[in-house]
């Protein structure tokens, strides 16, 4: 359908056939029903799908039940036999008939003519401009305004009331576009916003924490900060430390031995002497 939605057949290929649409969930779970496309018809809303941007709805039937769905919402999966059979019960229940055997055989025909169709200048420019109609960028809704109020008041003068309300329609068709447009820019510039906003803040906090830390810390170039160290660091240092005190000891039991031995000799001795020329006395010597 991606392939086909801007062609000028797509309608009467797909009425007719058959789609699985989600309808909603159930508990947790995502709800499918078999429907018949019965129409294509115009949303409201403009919306992506695939690569192109379209208003494009179906006009689904489910028994006697109708309602319009977006392209978006139809599965590109095959039914299941409870879904299949749900839908059967429901055809059944309300009186209708369901597609006969030549029925299915012509859309079947109709959808093999869509696949192998042969696309003339004419079709690919009305292609080309059926795809430009919702491009997301920036139009000149102006200029185009003032060109369709022109048209409308030269119809209204021509008493031609079809071309008015076409170009009334297209108009309220531009001044959905536009405010659609200001409202994805304006979404996108409060987005940016947010993101700027919130980097500033934490920036902020983050200059706040640095200061009170640098306040409450008191500069000290001795001061020797804290590393991460690791084991064969450690392991380096507590070798480097031992054969520093283990030279350190060797040092210190040279210089004891060293005091050892002349201590050996260092004590005091009384030496009497009888000196007829002199007198007496007691000399101490240290040998």
């Amino acid at each position: 359908m991606e392939s086909w939605v801007c062609t000028p057949f797509f309608a009467k290929t797909v009425i007719g056939c058959f789609v699985r649409i989600g309808i909603g969930n159930h508990n947790g779970k995502p709800v499918y029903r078999v429907a018949e496309i019965l129409g294509v018809v115009e949303t409201a809303k403009i919306y992506q799908f695939g690569k192109a941007r379209i208003n494009t709805g179906f006009k689904l039937g489910h028994g006697r039940d109708k309602r319009v769905y977006r392209l978006e919402f139809v599965s590109n999966q095959d039914f299941t036999e409870t879904e299949f059979t749900k839908w059967r019960e429901n055809i059944n229940s309300q009186g209708m008939n369901l597609p006969t055997k030549e029925e299915v055989e012509k859309k079947l025909r109709d959808v093999v003519d869509a696949t192998n169709h042969q696309f003339t200048d004419e079709e690919i420019g009305r292609i080309v401009e059926e795809k430009k109609r919702f491009r997301n960028y920036p139009l000149k809704f102006a200029s185009k305004k003032v060109q369709l109020m022109k048209d409308k008041e030269l119809a209204e003068i021509n008493e031609n009331d079809g071309e008015v309300r076409r170009v009334k329609a297209e108009i309220e068709m531009l001044e959905e576009r536009a405010m659609e447009f200001d409202s994805m820019r304006n979404s996108g510039i409060h987005a940016v916003r947010f993101i700027n906003e919130r980097n500033r803040k934490r920036n902020r906090e983050e200059k706040i924490v640095i200061l009170k830390d640098d306040q409450n810390e008191t500069y000290d170039p001795w001061v020797r900060k804290n590393r991460m160290t690791s084991k064969s660091r450690d392991s380096l240092l507590k070798s480097s430390s031992y054969l520093v005190e283990k030279k350190i000891g060797e040092s210190e039991l040279g210089v004891k031995s060293q005091n050892d031995l002349f201590s050996a000799h260092d004590f005091d001795i009384e030496i009497d002497l009888d000196l007829t020329e002199a007198p007496k006395r007691s000399l101490g010597l240290v040998v």
